[in-house]
């Protein structure tokens, strides 16, 4: 959700996005912009890792089924 004003020359001013995930109660609150896409980037940065640390797990758990049934 984006809170915003108008100018005096008829442009929008954002006052601050709020940003909900899965139906979060407490939103979290940006000033603007970047500070939103800080946020997300680091966000998409740790879910990155978690999906690799998944497939690591899957395929360390492949290479243990598949040489156990040799």
């Amino acid at each position: 959700m984006i809170r915003y004003s108008h100018k005096w020359t008829g442009r929008q001013r954002i006052n601050e996005i709020d940003l909900r995930l899965h139906k979060q109660k407490h939103p979290r609150i940006f000033e603007n912009e970047s500070e939103l896409l800080n946020y997300l980037e680091g966000h998409l940065l740790k879910h990155e890792a978690k999906v690799r640390a998944r497939e690591a797990e899957a395929e360390k758990e492949n290479k243990v089924s598949d040489g156990a049934s040799k």
